[in-house]
């Protein structure tokens, strides 16, 4: 079976931050699996491979990286097993374009992954820890498979619904929780039409040959 480990590359300027990226390994064969999380070379635990989480202007920072890392692994050991459960030949590059795939696909688990590590890095910790519940719910729920926003219907809300309900939840606790789904559903849905909005203005706009700068657009809750 394949294996997966965190690994840590520090910049070759000991002022700068370096990177994480994820080390492949199948069949003897080692790839590399590049990310956007950055580091000082003493924010890093090189013998136990973790974040170091300091108590300074970056600790939010660190343990909001710390998180997705978490999640990461996570993807990446379900995509492991659901190859091995093929029972068909896979290789390191496999599992690295599927992770890549899935991350570029309009999921759910992906878009409120990273809301909440935004809102960790604004410092509103509250908000994204209640987030982090609903979505470790319906991750339970969905045991751990994600699903595309599109595919999200009414008949999979009703069966989270009654997996609320069998969990013992009150009715109250229910409506809260499918209400912070449907606000992610909404908002995702929203952030997609605006961003559609201003590429067909942009498109407009270079064909009369005047520049246009499209904004940079942050769920802000």
């Amino acid at each position: 079976m394949a294996s997966v480990k965190v690994k840590f590359r520090p910049s070759t300027n000991e002022n700068k931050e370096g990177t994480i990226y994820y080390q492949i390994i199948n069949s003897r064969v080692i790839r590399q699996l590049k990310t956007g999380y950055r580091l000082f070379l003493y924010e890093w635990n090189e013998v136990e491979s973790s974040i170091i989480i300091t108590n300074n202007s970056r600790r939010d920072y660190l343990q909001s990286i710390e998180e997705r890392i978490g999640w990461d692994i996570k993807r990446l050991q379900s995509i492991i097993n659901q190859l091995e459960n093929k029972r068909l030949k896979y290789t390191a590059d496999d599992i690295i374009s599927t992770f890549q795939k899935q991350s570029n696909e309009q999921s759910l688990f992906n878009f409120m992954q990273g809301v909440i590590v935004q809102l960790q890095q604004m410092g509103k910790q509250r908000t994204s820890e209640t987030y982090r519940c609903t979505l470790k719910s319906f991750m339970q729920f969905r045991e751990d498979k994600d699903v595309l926003l599109e595919d999200i219907d009414s008949d999979l809300m009703l069966m989270y619904e009654a997996h609320l309900h069998n969990k013992g939840l009150t009715k109250n606790s229910t409506l809260n929780v499918l209400r912070i789904i449907q606000f992610f559903l909404v908002t995702k849905l929203v952030i997609s039409e605006l961003y559609i909005v201003m590429q067909n203005v942009a498109e407009s706009r270079n064909k009369l040959q005047r520049p246009i700068n499209l904004p940079f657009y942050r769920v802000m809750i």
